[in-house]
């Protein structure tokens, strides 16, 4: 679906997306015009987003005070030590997890 959105800058780069299934518990989407990728694995209770070899985002299931169903993301501090969680939407994990994929030159913009 996300191929059918792109500009023609994007077209012209050769960005091409495509979703692998690795197995039971995993998958990746691709950028195979880019070589990049983002892939998302089921741990447990929760999932592990990782990209370009690195841990962009762990998150675990779970309900808050309303009913919803959420996403706990692990909180940090200004040195980077957990000190907590924060619930997330799952529209929240995808942006995290795949905006820089579908666009990474989205920083640049204000």
């Amino acid at each position: 679906m996300r191929n059918k959105q792109l500009n023609q800058s994007q077209k012209a780069s050769g960005a091409n997306f495509s979703v692998k299934d690795e197995d039971d518990e995993a998958f990746a989407v691709l950028d195979d015009g880019l070589g990049r990728s983002v892939s998302f694995m089921i741990i447990g209770s929760g999932i592990k987003a990782i990209a370009v070899g690195q841990v962009a985002i762990e998150a675990t299931i779970g309900m808050n005070d309303s009913g919803r169903c959420m996403l706990r993301v692990p909180k940090g501090d200004n040195s980077g030590k957990i000190t907590g969680h924060c619930e997330i939407e799952t529209w929240q994990f995808r942006k995290k997890t795949l905006e820089s994929l579908f666009f990474p030159n989205a920083s640049l913009v204000g």
